[in-house]
């Protein structure tokens, strides 16, 4: 097996596996991988599962300037998870389609609520200082390349406080 089959079988078996973090890292992973139909379709897959990488698959396709994956990405602004439809609407935002605004703006004059559910159970999050710089940080991080990815990887290693190295400095 050469190491591009390796490499792709990992990255694919990551995406597929039962850890909704490890799908959820490795689907954000995609959007490094222009221009190949294989990750798209891996992206597409994974903003259409009913678990937590939804999010990253919608910053993914943008990272990946998918054009094709424009009519998913706006169906993903109606998504009942804040994190989802923002991330849909800042990728079709990179892609320079206008429907991201709607998004931006029904959020920010707080007029969705219900029907399309974006934020009718989250709303608190927007009305939170904390959280809404929390979501900023994170929304704009993805501007700095590759820091996303770096940023996820902090907040793995930063969540397990019983870790081996935290144990041994006692």
């Amino acid at each position: 097996m050469s190491p591009k089959e390796k490499a792709w079988h990992t990255l694919q078996t990551a995406c597929t596996g039962d850890k909704a973090t490890d799908r959820a890292n490795a689907t954000r992973v995609l959007g490094l991988i222009r221009k190949d139909v294989k990750a798209t379709k891996l992206a597409e897959k994974a903003l259409s599962d009913p678990k937590p990488e939804r999010a990253a698959a919608a910053a993914a396709l943008g990272d990946m300037n998918s054009r094709r994956s424009i009519p998913k990405l706006k169906k993903a602004l109606d998504d009942k998870d804040p994190s989802v439809a923002l991330a849909a609407a800042h990728s079709l935002h990179l892609m320079r389609n206008n429907s991201a605004y709607e998004v931006y703006s029904e959020i920010l004059a707080k007029q969705r609520k219900g029907g399309k559910g974006l934020i009718s159970s989250q709303m608190s999050t927007f009305s939170d200082p904390k959280k809404m710089a929390q979501l900023g940080f994170e929304e704009g991080i993805g501007f700095v390349p590759f820091a996303g990815i770096g940023w996820k990887a902090i907040k793995e290693v930063r969540k397990d406080d019983s870790s081996p190295v935290r144990a041994a400095g006692r």
